[in-house]
């Protein structure tokens, strides 16, 4: 969700995977991640997003937040630390 122009904000709900699981973001744009897990599969206790050198641990039942800009229109991907579970970032 575009809260202004100067920053975007998203919540992903981890349970069974990521909903949704894929997020459509502007080019330029700072933007939080919100990563909230309920699931409490040890697969899906991590999220790395290689294209932003982001690799964080998600405790269960708590939400967290990941910073990123993305500078450059693509397709990004996301996945669990052992990546069996796959989400896409989207720029424009």
């Amino acid at each position: 969700m575009l809260k202004n122009n100067k920053e975007q904000v998203v919540t992903v709900n981890v349970d069974g995977g990521y909903k949704p699981n894929k997020l459509k973001l502007k080019k330029g744009v700072p933007t939080t991640i919100n990563f909230n897990r309920k699931d409490p599969s040890g697969c899906l206790s991590e999220v790395l997003i290689p294209d932003f050198d982001v690799k964080e641990e998600l405790p269960l039942n708590e939400t967290v937040s990941v910073d990123i800009t993305p500078e450059a229109a693509g397709e990004y991907e996301f996945t669990c630390g052992m990546q069996m579970f796959r989400g896409k970032i989207v720029v424009k």
